[in-house]
């Protein structure tokens, strides 16, 4: 099995949905969730694949910059279907993750923002279906406290990049 990882600008085969489709999506988890969100806390998700895996990311950000709660996801085929070129759905494994996804922020909110995914991939499973998920709470503002205060301290040469700009 390959590596886990969260591949920032794979490259896409089709796009599934539009910008407008993707907007919309953001505007329905919103909207699920507006009970529960403050003023200045929106979603965004990003939604990539290819012939071997469709990734998805759903990020509960603050307009603050204080902190983010980005929550990803990853279905990676069977490499014999994709040796063999058998057909998929993409699209079909999208709704199955976002759903399973908008089921894990809805207990996230019921349960006063106190369940969390770990910070590795998890293997997860529903309707059949094998993906791997994985979240981890940003204080981005401490972050950026503490590079400063190392690189002040001749530390941190080697930046540690958000998790949202990790390569492979």
């Amino acid at each position: 099995m390959e590596k886990l990882n969260y591949i920032e600008d794979l490259q896409l085969v089709v796009p599934l949905w539009s910008e407008e489709d993707m907007l919309e999506l953001i505007k329905a988890f919103e909207s699920r969730h507006e009970a529960y969100l403050d003023p200045i806390e929106s979603f965004d998700i990003e939604l990539t694949y290819n012939e071997e895996r469709l990734q998805i990311r759903t990020t509960l950000v603050r307009e603050d910059g204080l902190e983010e709660y980005p929550v990803e996801g990853v279905y990676l085929r069977d490499m014999s279907e994709c040796l063999q070129k058998k057909q998929w759905d993409p699209k079909n494994i999208a709704f199955l993750l976002l759903d399973y996804l908008e089921t894990y922020w809805a207990e996230y909110f019921s349960q006063e923002r106190d369940v969390f995914l770990p910070i590795d991939w998890s293997r997860h499973e529903c309707e059949g279906v094998t993906f791997y998920l994985r979240g981890c709470l940003r204080k981005t503002e401490l972050e950026q406290k503490a590079d400063a205060l190392l690189a002040e301290h001749g530390h941190g040469a080697h930046a540690i990049l958000p998790r949202h700009k990790e390569g492979v």
